[in-house]
């Protein structure tokens, strides 16, 4: 075989940007609300009611229903069982964690007249800070299974095609998994110095290997808001707020193959044997960003017993910065060969990406006595989300972005019964539609909604109030561990069961 007549030594890092996609776009526009358990409990369906915490996230206009200063303080345990079938098999992981999902201090101003309080004009304005979760990235991954139709080398060779085999391992190639790919033997090239093969696979259609997928997520998205509202005749709720965005996301992906049963056969002209026994492809890729973004809305009330909203959310410009490594192994038993641990240097990359506005509509329907029933609906065009960098265009990605993305729809329901003066009962549901067009590698489309169902109780006295809010949510994720342009990339589906048990507690004073 010829191997490796051009081994350079690395010694130059090179800048990085292949792995910034329309996934990231993806990623961090999808927002929820995992703020209050008030708000949790009734699906986060929260819009209209207002004189809650979450209004700063889902529209700050009713933040002017508070009439007393208030301070709280939420936390939660949220774990996530997450079942993933890959290439016909099935199996299950999960991660529990805990997480202070809201706090916040809400100041309140009311004017007052000879009589009390005012009746006319500007009745009060409130200010508030604090902080919201809108994403929660915690969850472990495991799929496994025997694939007959193509290998990971398949994978390296198309990345290594076109590249002239004497610079497939120069300076500056560092980070490019032709490079690791080449340096781990799974590659090589014969006379056509531009085309490369599998040597383990070239010859043999007949292999069954198992491929098992590895992946780590961790992390959040979080916001912290200035918001302010002011009441205009106890009919007209205006408010306006700054957020600034702050999000972490640690992913590491480590898919294997390996031949357990010697089915890779491989034929040279000098002996035919089962050299091929495993290899690896280890990503890590550790993300922080921050932002800031605008938010506006209204309510209208007027009746009593009737409350109609508006918001709307501004695009966000988020400073993003990427650690990143690849590795790349193999077992061959061949000559000289053996086990190969091939690792890129660590990699930072320096990045903008602008998530697409939001707009909520919402209404609620109160009696008094009974209690409310609420409904808020979202509209964001993920499409409409980009890349942007001073050193590279993200013409591909955006491209992409805007031919598999669309608009998606959150609708979110809930209702609260009083019992007696100072306890609350609620329930909620929450149904987020899919972002993508079209089906994914074989995915369904409507396969990729999310939904929750929530229940709650809560207790307020006027001074001192708990609440509790248990979420269940269920949603699919789908990967692609290596993606052929000639040949089968197998697709796992992980199918999340997430259980969110939130407490918040505060006092109004």
């Amino acid at each position: 075989m010829n191997k490796y007549k051009f081994m350079l030594v690395a010694l130059v890092i090179s800048a990085y940007a292949h792995a910034q996609n329309e996934v990231d776009i993806l990623r961090y526009s999808q927002q929820y609300n995992l703020g209050t358990a008030r708000s949790q409990g009734l699906g986060g369906a929260f819009g209209a009611v207002g004189a809650d915490y979450s209004s700063t996230y889902l529209n700050p206009a009713g933040l002017g229903l508070y009439r007393r200063n208030e301070m709280h303080l939420s936390a939660a345990v949220t774990g996530t069982l997450t079942s993933g079938n890959f290439l016909g098999g099935t199996l299950d992981e999960s991660r529990t964690n805990f997480n202070i999902p809201s706090f916040g201090l809400v100041l309140s101003k009311v004017n007052t007249g000879l009589n009390g309080d005012a009746d006319k004009g500007i009745i009060n304005y409130n200010f508030a800070f604090g902080h919201n979760r809108t994403n929660h990235f915690q969850q472990n991954i495991f799929m496994e299974g025997f694939n007959t139709k193509s290998n990971l080398s398949q994978f390296f060779v198309e990345q290594s095609n076109g590249i002239p085999s004497n610079q497939i391992s120069a300076n500056g190639t560092e980070f490019e998994l032709y490079n690791l790919g080449w340096n781990a033997y799974l590659t090589d090239t014969l006379n056509n110095n531009y085309t490369y093969y599998s040597p383990w696979f070239n010859s043999d259609n007949d292999y069954r290997v198992k491929q098992s997928h590895q992946i780590t997520k961790r992390g959040s998205m979080d916001e912290y808001n200035f918001s302010g509202a002011i009441n205009f005749d106890n009919i007209l709720y205006l408010g306006v707020g700054l957020v600034f965005n702050e999000l972490l996301h640690e992913y590491k992906s480590v898919f294997t193959e390996s031949d357990p049963n010697n089915t890779v056969t491989t034929a040279t002209a000098d002996t035919v044997g089962n050299f091929y026994r495993s290899s690896y492809l280890r990503t890590e890729v550790n993300t922080e960003g921050q932002g800031v973004a605008g938010r506006f809305g209204f309510i209208l009330r007027p009746v009593d017993f009737f409350r109609f909203g508006l918001s709307m959310q501004t695009a966000s410009r988020i400073n993003m910065k990427d650690d990143y490594q690849y590795k790349v192994g193999s077992d061959i038993r061949w000559p000289n060969i053996g086990k190969k641990n091939i690792e890129s240097p660590q990699g930072t990359y320096e990045y903008q990406l602008i998530t697409p506005a939001r707009y909520t509509a919402s209404a609620m329907f109160m009696h008094p006595k009974l209690g409310f029933i609420s409904v808020d609906a979202d509209m964001v065009n993920h499409a409409k989300g980009r890349l942007t960098a001073t050193d590279f265009t993200f013409s591909d990605a955006n491209a992409r972005a805007r031919a598999s993305y669309q608009e998606a729809y959150q609708l979110r329901v809930g209702a609260e019964l009083k019992l007696q003066d100072v306890y609350r009962l609620r329930m909620g549901y929450n149904l987020a539609t899919s972002p993508y067009k079209n089906e994914i590698n074989g995915v369904s489309k409507d396969d990729l909604t999310r939904q929750s169902y929530s229940v709650g109780a809560g207790y307020n006295d006027g001074v001192y109030f708990l609440d509790l809010a248990i979420v269940r949510t269920t949603f699919k994720e789908f990967f692609t561990p290596y993606q052929l342009n000639n040949g089968y990339s197998p697709t796992g589906v992980a199918t999340h069961t997430m259980f969110n048990v939130a407490v918040t507690g505060g006092v109004r004073f």
